[in-house]
C-alpha cells in the first residue's frame, strides 16, 4: 500500500548528504524558479515511428516560486494544467526535494531537470523531462503502462515576470503576460515530424547524477543515435519545440530511456538525458551535451 511505498521512499533516499541535497535544490531553483507561460498538448504512440495527437494544444501557465526571505520552501502553482481553468498548487522544500512523491526522485543537472519513477517494474511508470536554454523549457511527460509506452505530453514554455519586487511577492494570474515572446513557440513544431530525420550527435560534455545524488563529469564520449534503425527496439519520436525521444518499445529491468532537445536555432546546444536502469532501479541520470 502507500504507506509500504513511504517507507521504501524514506528508505531510499535515507544516506542522501546534506550537500548533495542541498545541491539538488538549488538547481531545481535555477532551472525551474520563474514563470513559463506556453502549451501542452496530449499524444500517443504511433508505432513504429511517431505520434498522434489526441488533444488540442492548451495554454498552460507553470510558476515556481522561490522566495529569497525563505531559502529553503517554494511553491510550485500552475494554471491549466491538466483541463483549461484548473488550478494546483504543490508546497516545495529543501527537505523533501528528493522524496516529494513517493516512489519517485526528481534528478537536476544545469540544463535539464525533472522527475521519474525509481522502479521499472510496476505497473506504470511516469517521467517528467524539461530542458532548459535562455528562455525556453521544452519538455514532456512520459507514460508507461503494463511496460508499454502509453501516453506523453508535450511541453512548450517560454519564461516571463514572475515578480516585481525581487521575489517578496509573485505574479498571480492565470491569464498569458507576456503575448508577444522573442523567443515564440513556434506554430509550426506544433505537428510532429512523421518520421524523425537521422540524427547521430556526438557527447562533447557529459555528466552524471547518481543515487547517491553525487554529479559527476564523465571522460567519456557517447553516441546517441535518434534514428530509428532499432525500430523492433525502441520507440523514437519527435515531439513539439525540437523534443527528441528514444525509450525501448518494452520497459524492462535493464532499460536505457534517451530524451533530447535541440537549441541550435537559438545558438545553444543540443542536450540529451538519459535514465538508466539495473535490475528494474534506477541506477543513474547521464546528460549529454553536443
Amino acid at each position: 500500500g502507500r504507506s509500504r511505498m513511504s517507507r521504501l521512499t524514506l528508505a531510499a533516499f535515507s544516506h542522501v548528504g546534506s550537500c548533495e541535497r542541498a545541491v539538488q535544490w538549488g538547481l531545481l531553483k535555477q532551472n525551474f524558479g520563474t514563470r513559463w507561460e506556453g502549451e501542452t498538448r496530449w499524444f500517443v504512440p504511433a508505432f513504429p515511428d511517431s505520434v498522434k495527437p489526441v488533444s488540442e494544444p492548451m495554454t498552460s501557465i507553470y510558476q515556481l516560486e522561490f522566495p529569497n526571505a525563505s531559502p529553503s520552501v517554494g511553491t510550485w502553482r500552475g494554471w491549466s494544467v491538466m483541463k483549461p481553468g484548473d488550478t494546483r498548487v504543490v508546497e516545495l522544500s529543501e527537505d523533501s526535494v528528493l522524496e516529494r512523491t513517493p516512489g519517485s526522485s526528481t534528478f537536476q543537472l544545469p540544463g535539464v531537470g525533472g522527475r521519474c519513477s525509481l522502479r521499472a517494474d510496476g505497473e506504470t511508470w511516469g517521467a517528467e523531462v524539461n530542458f532548459f536554454h535562455g528562455s525556453r523549457r521544452s519538455g514532456l511527460v512520459l507514460y508507461y503502462k503494463n511496460n508499454s509506452v502509453a501516453t506523453i505530453m508535450s511541453m512548450a514554455f517560454r519564461a516571463a515576470p514572475i515578480s516585481h519586487d525581487d521575489n517578496a511577492t509573485f505574479v498571480d494570474t492565470p491569464s498569458v503576460t507576456v503575448v508577444d515572446q522573442s523567443d515564440p513557440i513556434d506554430a509550426n513544431s506544433r505537428i510532429p515530424s512523421a518520421k524523425p530525420c537521422r540524427r547521430i550527435s556526438q557527447c562533447s560534455q557529459c555528466s552524471s547524477l547518481d543515487r547517491n545524488y553525487k554529479i559527476s563529469m564523465l571522460d567519456r564520449n557517447e553516441d546517441i543515435d535518434w534514428d530509428d534503425i532499432e525500430r523492433e527496439q525502441y520507440f523514437i519520436a519527435e515531439l513539439p519545440d525540437n523534443i527528441l525521444l528514444r525509450v525501448p518499445t518494452t520497459l524492462t529491468g535493464d532499460a536505457k530511456l534517451s530524451f533530447g532537445c535541440g537549441f541550435r536555432s537559438i545558438g545553444g546546444p543540443l542536450r540529451s538525458v538519459s535514465i538508466e536502469f539495473s535490475e528494474s532501479e534506477c541506477v543513474q541520470w547521464c546528460c549529454h551535451e553536443q
